[in-house]
């Protein structure tokens, strides 16, 4: 937890560092993991999050807690690889949120072959196994935190069972998000009447992010929330203009932090933010607590209003509980005092910061001649202090759920078709389903396989090895099997189509100027297409029709249809064509009068406030009549502007996007 730049030098380089030595020791003797024992352990862990792109690896960053995390667990050899030590995290941190006390499990070398749950790889001789000696177990602690980012603290290890999850077998989740009361008005009261109406079991959409993949709309957002407290924290420095007439401390104070803590079985996407947005509306007295029961009520309520969250900087996973509470924690009391020594320094680096700046602020405020806060408000909520307060419940809402789902699942069902899969639907919670995708797609497109391997994976009943064979193959292909099913089938879908697309003639000719050439030819196909060949002239539903069209344009009876057919034709283009139009209209426009047409400003609305003075008020609407004729002209040639660009610029040589209005001829 180093200061100042040095915490934004390790960022960048800490990674490089970590892979930079992990390269060096390829060139040294292989280490046999077979050689040793195995155990799996839980690990307690604390990360600064403003420094880190989110706890989970990514694929478009390597600054991730993650990634440190294997870096270190490898240079120390404590696994052989991420991807074969079963690690399972308890909560999912995002982009610029730190833990306390986070948890992962995982699979770990050991030294102690006596120890709890400690068992062997089945590929171990006995031999070995026998004459390994009997030593103390590593410490674990020591080890990571020797080889970490200082701003990322293993604090703590515990013994598990092979098959504990320290996502199921967490019961419980604390968090705790700060920010300062911006204004001394702030009604905490009314805060935390609306956090009672948190409490309870809840469906909880309404404050939450919903991705729309699979996984997100098919999991419930309802939650055990078990308590929601505000609670003042006042500011560290305060002055003596602070103190009333006795000396006290007990005035409200811009700079005092209200901290929410709230804890519950479990969290939806972003929920903590979303909460701490309407939280904070609340006590500035845009909105009351009733609120929360409107968002909360989904039948009145589908959608979630389009409001925004607050900052993810305050947040901070606090606390995990688990039904196994005996959890056996081990302490290394060197590594937790260096932890302390190393989180004492930081907060001198940061609040004596804090300090200096509010100490410029207060020599400046006098210099205001109102209260300022707008600074703490765009710190919050992340965007400028908008004017005028809009009602969350009248905002736009977002898609339902249920809506959400219709969409994913048909546009999940055009892709199936297109790349000819005989189901518009795939389960992406079953392996079976995944593997019958695969088979299809690489006998189809993908052509990587044989029959025989299609079969072997196709009858596979162990789940293991099924999961093993559909890994590998999702390797080769250069897909990351971790990045989660959603991912890896959209991947693998857009491989196929894009194999689709390389192996057809006509689309890899397929060009703006062969569309172009191409729609040509077809417009003088249809010109030289006569469409009465195919209808019935003797037939009671063309003369019907014929005399429809006849009438409606005064063409006089005939006992041939053909005969009046051919005077309806010659009276519409002769009248109804767009040069006899465009002849017509400018014959029109000159046959106007010179005089323009007189409009009552009287009857016309100002647009503005009344100016108390008529000569004022009728230039003003005049001005806007004007204006509003320009903004017609101006719309007019923007919209032909927009209809050129489509019709020239759609790039047929790319693969289909759904979201383009046409595609192909």
């Amino acid at each position: 937890m180093s200061e100042g730049g040095s915490q934004g030098a390790r960022k960048r380089t800490a990674m490089d560092s970590a892979n930079g030595d992990l390269e060096v020791k390829k060139a040294k003797k292989e280490f046999d993991f077979d050689a040793h024992p195995k155990r799996k352990i839980a690990l307690q862990f604390l990360y600064f999050g403003w420094l880190y792109d989110g706890l989970v690896q990514q694929e478009n960053t390597t600054n991730t807690v993650e990634a440190y995390l294997e870096a270190a667990l490898l240079k120390t050899r404590l696994i052989s690889s991420f991807a074969a030590c079963d690690i399972s995290r308890c909560g999912l941190t995002d982009k610029g949120v730190s833990a306390h006390k986070q948890v992962a499990a995982l699979i770990v070398r050991s030294n102690d072959k006596d120890g709890e749950g400690v068992f062997w790889s089945d590929s171990t001789p006995q031999a070995v196994r026998d004459a390994y000696p009997r030593k103390d177990e590593l410490n674990f602690v020591r080890m990571l935190n020797g080889v970490l980012p200082r701003e990322i603290r293993i604090t703590a290890w515990a013994p598990v069972p092979v098959d504990f999850s320290a996502r199921h077998s967490c019961s419980g989740r604390a968090y705790k998000y700060a920010f300062p009361r911006t204004i001394r008005t702030l009604d905490v009261e009314a805060m935390q009447k609306a956090c009672d109406l948190l409490v309870g079991t809840h469906d909880f959409r309404n404050f939450a992010m919903i991705d729309d993949d699979k996984v997100s709309l098919n999991k419930s957002y309802i939650r055990d929330f078990y308590e929601a407290k505000v609670v003042v924290k006042p500011e560290s420095f305060r002055t003596s203009e602070d103190e009333d007439s006795e000396g006290l401390t007990s005035i409200q104070n811009q700079y005092d932090l209200i901290e929410l803590n709230v804890s519950a079985s479990g969290f939806a996407y972003h929920q903590i933010r979303y909460i701490v947005a309407i939280l904070y509306q609340i006590g500035l007295g845009n909105e009351g607590p009733e609120l929360v029961s409107q968002l909360l009520n989904i039948e009145k309520m589908p959608g979630r209003p389009q409001y925004k969250m607050a900052t993810d900087t305050p947040l901070c996973l606090f606390e995990t509980k688990f039904d196994s509470s005996n959890l056996d924690w081990r302490y290394d009391e060197v590594s937790t005092k260096g932890t302390l020594e190393s989180m004492q320094k930081s907060w001198s680096d940061f609040v004596t910061r804090a300090h200096v700046l509010k100490s410029m602020i207060e020599e400046m405020k006098g210099k205001a001649n109102e209260e300022v806060s707008n600074g703490f408000y765009e710190f919050v909520m992340s965007h400028p202090k908008p004017r005028k307060h809009n009602p969350i419940a009248s905002l736009p809402k977002c898609y339902s759920l249920e809506e959400r789902r219709d969409k994913y699942n048909t546009k999940m069902a055009k892709k199936l078709a297109l790349v000819g899969y005989d189901r518009d639907y795939l389960d992406l919670d079953d392996d079976t389903d995944l593997a019958r995708l695969i088979c299809t797609l690489d006998e189809m497109h993908l052509k990587k396989k044989s029959e025989d391997w299609a079969a072997e994976l196709l009858d596979e009943k162990n789940d293991e090895r099924r999961k093993e064979i559909i890994n590998e193959y999702l390797t080769n292909l250069g897909i990351d099997p971790q990045l989660g099913v959603r991912i890896v089938v959209d991947k693998l879908l857009n491989l196929a189509i894009d194999r689709l697309y390389e192996t057809s003639e006509v689309a890899r000719n397929l060009t703006a100027a062969s569309y172009e050439e191409e729609f040509e030819r077809r417009k003088r196909t249809l010109k030289s297409f006569n469409p009465l060949e195919n209808v019935d002239l003797n037939s009671a539903e063309f003369s019907e029709h014929v005399k429809r069209l006849c009438d409606a344009i005064g063409i006089c009876e005939h006992t041939d249809n053909l005969v009046r057919l051919r005077a309806a034709l010659v009276f519409i283009k002769k009248h109804l064509s767009e040069e006899a139009i465009l002849e017509h209209n400018k014959r029109a426009e000159a046959a106007k009068t010179k005089a323009p047409k007189q409009l009552a400003l009287n009857s016309f609305p100002l647009g503005i406030p009344d100016q108390k003075h008529a000569s004022v008020n009728v230039a003003a609407k005049i001005l806007r009549l004007l204006n509003i004729e320009e903004l017609r002209r101006l719309q007019t040639h923007i919209n032909e502007t927009l209809a050129a660009i489509q019709a020239k610029t759609i790039d047929m040589s790319k693969a289909p996007n759904y979201d383009q209005v046409q595609y192909g001829y």
